[in-house]
């Protein structure tokens, strides 16, 4: 069941980066590491909505290259108590992974899940 919020919680990124898109050219937005941010503050927790894990924990998006390789729901890397939402830039989901798409504004956001594999979504 947590694992079908954070499916709808991934919708959610999708969805605020596509009004993102809307309000500015076509452009993508600056999603800098953390649990905050313009964009995070003003797409995803506008109107006073929350957006967090619904373990309670933090949701942090961390943006890593295509390269990277997603393996670990958390890491050492990751913040204490964080789930991470992976951002992958000039990136298209493959099922579950990711690969190189052309252009400057293909963006995939990648969380693993709790019931194992992971989550995958792109504009």
């Amino acid at each position: 069941q947590r694992d079908t919020q954070r499916k709808n919680d991934m919708g959610r990124v999708l969805t605020a980066v596509q009004k993102y898109q809307a309000n500015n050219r076509g452009n993508m937005p600056s999603i800098p590491a953390g649990v905050s941010g313009s964009f995070i503050d003003s797409y995803l927790l506008a109107n006073g909505d929350t957006f967090s894990d619904p373990d309670g924990s933090a949701y942090f998006f961390w943006e890593v290259p295509i390269s990277y390789g997603i393996v670990h729901r958390k890491s050492a890397a990751d913040p204490v108590g964080s789930t991470m939402i992976y951002v992958l830039r000039q990136a298209k989901c493959d099922g579950e992974s990711v690969k190189a798409a052309t252009g400057a504004n293909n963006i995939a956001f990648v969380m693993m899940l709790e019931g194992g594999g992971k989550y995958c979504v792109n504009n």
